[in-house]
């Protein structure tokens, strides 16, 4: 398999240095199983035909038949078949599976490096079903690149013994392999684009059924539910009209295999005629299975095709990142926020509070602080460095953000805090123990381990919110970014963790910034700097802040 010159290609290229050993054996044993198989049928043909008419003939013609070699020969042949698919299939799906697997990391490495603008638009559940689909047949197209080894193997063979027969007719069988190849091609190609526009039209199906679904309860409060019974319908049948299209065109490939099939077979029939019975009957068998070889060609050909449109599709999806200078070394003992006119220096331990109405972009400062969003130029400085000059995500190592909407992965508290990291558990309960969330915890079945479901449906949502600090907590940075971590809790729960917070900043000497519209919190800040001048003298006379207004 062959794919466009990219990303992916340069991934796969490396793995089929690093599997040319598995691939090699692949190749071998499917050749071998191929041509074993050809054999098989055409020699227990001859051996048929020719043991039919040592009998006819008489007792001492019978006696004269040599049964042993033959059928050791076809024994032998068996054998080979078998232990080539066996060795086929074990050094193929090692090779594809080992190679799937570095091409999954190298392509999650380019997401977490790519601009968060494009990195979130992929992360669609319709988006991750194409992109899961794709790699799944970059992947099948190694695993099944010895297919194509083991096709022309058993062609070769095929022709070979034909032409025992007679040469003519192992020059006809050849024509009809090739036609039934190159128009199994055209049509396998059809084939493609018609998968393609089907998969579009599932992929509408989809959306729309989320959309609707979605909205369940306000379209029937307003009384819409017949408008969208009529938009799905609409797109069920656009999408049962491609799956009927392929279904035809998959038809029509299934028939050109059957009639190329009977060509072959009775134009070898017809030309190998005067060599006997017995290598006639080898003849024939032979180009039997030699259209079924061409049928194995056809099918490997399209799938390496297949393979070909989804590294492209994944090369567009994954572009290559832009290679530039290295980024000076970043410690974040200095930090500088340049926000609507207002400017804010800050050192290693101090903390700062982001204050503004709702939708006035709060949220945004934090996302540009880790890279989640495009910085303006001048507006974030890190240790001198303007952070718009720097490549994005650069200065993530830095800080440790508890977002607003808490996401969670489905798995346990464990996974949820860890995020694939090995992590004591002291430091997890710790963790917890400040977000005042251990009991709880600890209160659940396995404790740890618990599952949480999916997306943490167990928990909360201001319990979901905590498991997010906590988990913020255990990253190893100089700044911790909080947006709006105490929302949804009781007044008592609330200070609990406001004092704990506070404890665990000052003993860890950690930066803080804050997002929040609630009171409390805001000791977060008082406590580390008794000032809260007007913002006017603020910025003109103190350059270490309490509160930024946005």
């Amino acid at each position: 398999m062959t794919v466009p010159k990219g990303g992916v290609d340069r991934l796969l290229r490396q793995e089929r240095r690093r599997q040319g050993q598995a691939l090699l054996i692949a190749a071998a044993c499917a050749g071998a199983a191929a041509a074993a198989g050809v054999g098989l049928l055409g020699l227990s043909g001859w051996f048929l035909a020719g043991a039919a008419l040592a009998g006819a003939a008489g007792p001492a013609a019978t006696q004269a038949f040599n049964y042993l070699l033959p059928s050791a020969a076809i024994r032998l042949m068996a054998i080979l078949r078998t232990a080539g698919r066996y060795g086929e299939r074990l050094a193929g799906h090692t090779a594809g599976l080992r190679a799937g697997a570095a091409l999954r990391a190298g392509l999650f490495a380019r997401l977490t490096g790519a601009p968060p603008s494009h990195s979130l638009s992929l992360v669609s559940g319709d988006a991750i079903s194409r992109l899961t689909e794709d790699v799944s047949q970059v992947e099948g197209g190694m695993i099944e690149d010895a297919g194509l080894w083991g096709a022309a193997a058993g062609a070769v063979a095929c022709l070979g013994l034909i032409a025992i027969a007679s040469p003519v007719a192992a020059l006809a069988a050849a024509l009809v392999l090739a036609a039934q190849v190159w128009s199994g091609r055209r049509l396998a190609a059809r084939a493609r684009g018609l998968a393609r526009a089907r998969l579009a039209a599932s992929s509408a199906l989809r959306g729309g059924m989320t959309r609707w679904l979605t909205m369940d309860q306000e379209v029937r409060a307003l009384g819409v539910a017949e408008i969208a019974r009529t938009d799905l319908r609409r797109l069920e049948d656009l999408r049962a009209e491609q799956e009927y299209a392929g279904w035809r065109q998959q038809a029509a490939l299934t028939g050109l295999l059957a009639v190329s099939t009977a060509v072959c077979v009775g134009l070898v029939a017809v030309l190998s005629a005067d060599a006997g019975p017995a290598l006639m009957a080898l003849a024939v068998l032979a180009a039997a299975a030699g259209a079924e070889a061409g049928g194995g060609m056809l099918r490997a050909l399209d799938r390496a095709a297949s393979a070909r449109e989804a590294a492209l599709r994944l090369d567009q999806a994954f572009p290559d990142p832009v290679v530039g200078p290295a980024p000076p070394p970043l410690r974040g003992q200095s930090l500088s926020l340049r926000i609507a006119g207002a400017e804010a220096a800050l050192q290693r331990t101090d903390r700062l509070l982001l204050t503004g109405p709702s939708g006035s972009g709060k949220t945004t400062v934090l996302h540009r602080l880790v890279g989640l969003a495009p910085c303006r130029e001048g507006e974030i400085w890190i240790d001198g460095v303007d952070l718009h000059a720097l490549p994005a995500g650069c200065a993530r190592a830095l800080f440790s953000l508890a977002a607003q909407d808490a996401p969670l992965l489905s798995g346990t508290v464990r996974d949820n805090l860890t995020l694939g990291r090995r992590l004591p558990d002291d430091a997890l309960w710790s963790a917890l123990h400040t977000a005042c969330l251990d009991t709880r915890v600890q209160s659940l079945p396995l404790g740890l381990d618990c599952w949480l479901g999916d997306g943490g449906v167990a928990l909360s949502g201001g319990e979901r919110r905590r498991l997010s600090v906590a988990r913020a907590l255990l990253r190893p940075s100089p700044w911790l970014l909080l947006d709006e971590p105490t929302e949804g809790l009781d007044a008592d729960v609330e200070a609990e963790i406001v004092r704990r917070l506070d404890e665990r900043l000052r003993l860890e000497e950690r930066g803080l910034i804050l997002v929040s519209h609630r009171p409390a919190p805001r000791a977060l800040t008082r406590a580390q700097l008794q000032t809260a001048m007007p913002i006017e003298r603020t910025f003109a006379e103190h350059p270490l802040l309490t509160e930024v207004q946005i």
